[in-house]
């Protein structure tokens, strides 16, 4: 959905139509206005100039300001390498240490695609870049990263050809990088 400040109308960007489907705030029942990513449930009707608009608004979930959106998908590494930090220091080994940072880097990379999914299929938000995906990949996030494609149906065309690659070759470096790792500290 986008919001236009002059006049208080808007537009919702419904699935599967070509046209936008215009409001007006004060048609909104409550008097709380809707703010971008917001859904609601509405029915449409037709203008005297053929426009689509909606009625009976009933917004779902309370509004949330778009910053409070992006500021969390922006702090989840900061969130990520604080809680593995912290845990890590307290549990004492290294090797505990890696597998709640590989937990959580993994979840956090779950998170990303799934936002950028919704974000892809809504229209409104914006989507997360691909080069802060391969970070959290590079992290360590790569290992869900496949799954993530395949449960989430995301990255998966033929025009991101070259996003799977860089993915694939990130893993293929983290499974020569914990292979010599291992080889070097048990078998040598």
């Amino acid at each position: 959905m986008s919001i236009q400040d002059d006049g208080g109308f808007g537009r919702f960007k419904v699935k599967g139509m070509d046209d936008q489907v215009g409001f007006r705030q004060q048609d909104v029942p409550g008097g709380q206005p809707l703010v971008v990513g917001q859904w609601a449930t509405f029915d449409t009707r037709r203008t005297d100039r053929g426009r689509l608009r909606a009625t009976d608004i009933e917004p779902e979930g309370k509004p949330r300001p778009p910053w409070v959106v992006h500021s969390a998908i922006g702090m989840a590494p900061a969130a990520a390498v604080t809680a593995v930090v912290g845990l890590g220091l307290g549990l004492g080994h290294i090797l505990w240490w890696l597998l709640v940072w590989l937990v959580v880097i993994n979840l956090t990379e779950l998170a990303f695609y799934k936002i950028d999914k919704s974000r892809a299929e809504g229209g409104g938000d914006r989507r997360i870049a691909e080069r802060a995906i391969h970070v959290v990949e590079a992290a360590g996030g790569s290992l869900s990263a496949p799954f993530a494609r395949k449960h989430f149906i995301h990255k998966v065309r033929a025009e991101k050809r070259w996003f799977r690659v860089k993915s694939w070759s990130i893993l293929a470096t983290h499974l020569v990088l914990v292979i010599s790792v291992g080889w070097y500290v048990f078998l040598r």
